[in-house]
């Protein structure tokens, strides 16, 4: 007995089995980002932390803290906008996944094959050659060659 993991195409009538999906978590953190950062905004708005930084940035105008923060709102977009390709990125690699698990599943178990002629068992009792079991069940395609031990066995008048 032999044990083959091999790719195959899926039956329409199996389903995969069912996992959390990853967007639906990722919407929520952004749901949660922006509802977080309005309550900040209101609260900042209401303490007039603005007009507070204002007045402090014009005291320490020498600091150079307005082009600072011009910088920190520059890159704080681009951060935004990256995380948004990301986030896109994510959800074409989730879709390109999940079809690719409903194209194809694994071939598992224990596969009786002949010790002598390496023909296969099928699930009719048949013994079959491995190619024609294997094709049956995935999409590979075989060709043959010969292996050099097999080449100096079956030919040795062309020597080693």
């Amino acid at each position: 007995m032999v044990a083959v993991n091999v790719a195959r195409p899926a039956h329409p009538e199996e389903s995969p089995a069912a996992q959390p999906a990853p967007a639906s978590r990722t919407r929520f953190d952004l749901a949660l980002l922006v509802a977080g950062s309005a309550i900040l905004f209101i609260a900042l708005v209401r303490l007039d932390a603005f007009e507070r930084f204002a007045d402090w940035s014009r005291a320490h105008e020498s600091w150079q803290v307005d082009e600072v923060l011009m910088a920190a709102a520059v890159f704080a977009i681009a951060c935004g906008l990256f995380a948004l390709r990301r986030w896109r990125d994510l959800e074409d690699e989730i879709a390109r996944r999940k079809d690719a698990e409903e194209t194809t599943e694994r071939l598992r178990g224990l596969v009786p094959i002949c010790a002598g002629c390496k023909k296969i068992r099928d699930g009719q009792g048949s013994w079959v050659a491995v190619e024609v079991y294997v094709a049956a069940r995935t999409e590979a395609a075989f060709s043959h060659g010969i292996c050099p031990e097999c080449r100096v066995r079956l030919y040795p008048e062309l020597g080693a």
